[in-house]
Parts: C-alpha cells; sequence; structure tokens
C-alpha cells in the first residue's frame, strides 16, 4: 500500500499537482514514521518550492557524480 501512495504522490507531483501530492506524502509519513521509502526527501522537496523537473534533474545529476565518498 505505501509502494502504491509514493507512487501515485509522485505521478501527482510530475502533474503538477503540488497540494495534492504533498498531502499524499504527509498521510505517507503518517502511516509511516520511519520513512524507509526516502518520502521525507519529495516532501521536503515540494515544501521548499521545487518542481519535479527540478527534483529529478538534480537526482540525476548526482547519479552521474557517483557516489560522493569516491570524489
Amino acid at each position: 500500500m505505501l509502494r502504491c501512495l509514493h507512487g501515485y504522490g509522485l505521478c501527482l507531483w510530475r502533474l503538477g499537482k503540488v497540494a495534492e501530492a504533498k498531502r499524499v506524502f504527509e498521510r505517507i509519513l503518517s502511516l509511516n514514521p520511519n520513512d524507509n521509502q526516502g518520502v521525507r526527501c519529495c516532501w521536503q522537496d515540494i515544501r521548499e518550492g521545487r518542481s519535479w523537473e527540478e527534483m529529478n534533474a538534480h537526482e540525476e545529476a548526482e547519479q552521474a557524480e557517483g557516489p560522493s565518498f569516491l570524489n
């Protein structure tokens, strides 16, 4: 169920339905406070006003750099 909600939240965010996505991420965090899915990062990005495209570009740039402990 949580994985499904996470995907749903990401879809809403990507579609520009930011307020709805934020609510979904908050619901996930209420159900799973340990946040082993990393939802808190998405929720924080939304709270800081980042678009899905900005978050995605940032993640792709980090992956291209490789692990930070190798740099």
